[in-house]
C-alpha cells in the first residue's frame, strides 16, 4: 500500500519492512518512543512510478491511496481512497524498452470439457477470447503470450493453479461479483455463453484493479480456425517491420503483435 501523505507516498507496517528491502528505502518508524512503534518507509511522489514498477515486476500488487479532498478543507483527517491496484498484468507504464512488447493480462475458467480462455492488453485494447481443449493448451497460450498475471476463479483445482502458476505467474482470484453493466457490454457480441463468461470476469477484475478507466477495446472473436495460415504469409513482413528505425517502429511492430499465430484466434474484420 503507497498511502499518500503530503508530498510523499509512505508504507507502513510489514509492507515498510519489506518494501525497504525491495526498494533499498531506509526504514524508520513513527511513534519510536512507543512500546511498539510503527516501522515506515517513504518516496517521493514525484518518483513513486519507478518504485512501483521495481515491485510490480519481482510480483507484487501495489495499491494506490490519494487524498482525494483538499487538506485545507479537510475537518480532521484528509479523506483517502484506493484509487488503482497496480498489478504485473495491469501496468501502464510504456517504457522504452517495454513499449516493444505487450503486456498480456490472462483469465481462465475451467470448463467440464476443456477452459474458456480470454486475455488483454491495457496499453493497446487488445481484446481476445477462444475455449481451449485442455490444460496443456492452456499453458502453451501463456507462454507464448508471455503473460504475467492470471485472473482464476476460486474454484480452480490446485493442479490447474500449480500448471498455470508455472514461471513466477501471478495467479489473481476473481469471484463471480454478478452482472455489471460495463463487463456485459464488452461481451455483448458474444453468442458462447462459457467465452462470455470468462471475458466478464477478466472484465470484473479490471473494474477493481483500474477504478472504472480502461480503454476502448478492440474486440477480436473467434469466428474461425484460419488465422495460422494468414499468419504464415505475413511473418515475414512483421519480422522485416521489427527491425524498422526511426518514430514509427513501435506503432508498426504492435501492428504486427495483434496478429497470433496459433487458431483459433482471428482478428475481427
Amino acid at each position: 500500500m503507497f498511502y499518500r501523505i503530503g508530498d510523499f507516498y509512505e508504507l507502513f507496517y510489514d509492507d515498510a519492512i519489506k518494501g525497504a528491502q525491495l526498494l533499498e528505502l531506509t526504514l524508520t518508524a513513527r511513534n519510536k518512543n512507543a512500546d511498539d512503534p510503527i516501522p515506515m518507509a517513504g518516496v517521493p511522489h514525484h518518483a513513486a512510478a519507478s518504485y512501483i514498477d521495481i515491485l510490480v515486476d519481482q510480483g507484487y500488487k501495489v495499491a494506490i491511496c490519494e487524498q482525494v479532498e483538499d487538506p485545507k478543507l479537510a475537518v480532521g483527517m484528509v479523506k483517502r481512497e484506493v484509487v488503482q491496484l497496480v498489478t504485473p498484468g495491469t501496468t501502464m507504464d510504456i517504457k522504452a524498452g517495454a513499449a516493444k512488447s505487450n503486456n498480456y493480462l490472462a483469465a481462465v475458467l475451467a470448463l467440464p470439457s476443456g477452459y474458456a480462455f480470454a486475455y488483454t492488453d491495457l496499453t493497446t485494447g487488445e481484446l481476445k477470447v477462444t475455449t481451449l481443449p485442455s490444460r496443456f493448451a492452456v499453458q502453451n497460450e501463456l507462454a507464448a503470450l508471455s503473460s504475467k498475471e492470471i485472473v482464476i476463479d476460486p474454484a480452480l483445482s490446485e493442479d490447474d493453479q500449480a500448471a498455470f502458476k508455472q514461471g513466477d505467474r501471478l495467479l489473481s482470484v476473481q469471484p463471480d461479483t454478478g452482472a455489471q453493466a460495463e463487463a456485459s457490454y464488452v461481451a455483448q457480441d458474444l453468442a458462447d455463453a462459457d467465452q462470455v463468461a470468462v471475458v466478464e470476469r477478466l472484465m470484473q477484475y479490471l473494474l477493481i484493479t483500474q477504478n472504472g478507466a480502461w480503454p476502448t477495446f478492440k474486440k477480436r472473436w473467434p469466428i474461425s480456425h484460419q488465422l495460422s495460415l494468414k499468419w504464415i504469409r505475413t511473418r515475414a513482413l512483421t519480422w522485416i517491420f521489427s527491425r524498422t528505425v526511426g518514430p514509427a517502429k513501435r506503432q508498426i511492430r504492435y501492428c504486427g503483435c495483434w496478429m497470433r499465430p496459433r487458431p483459433p484466434w482471428v482478428a475481427a474484420s
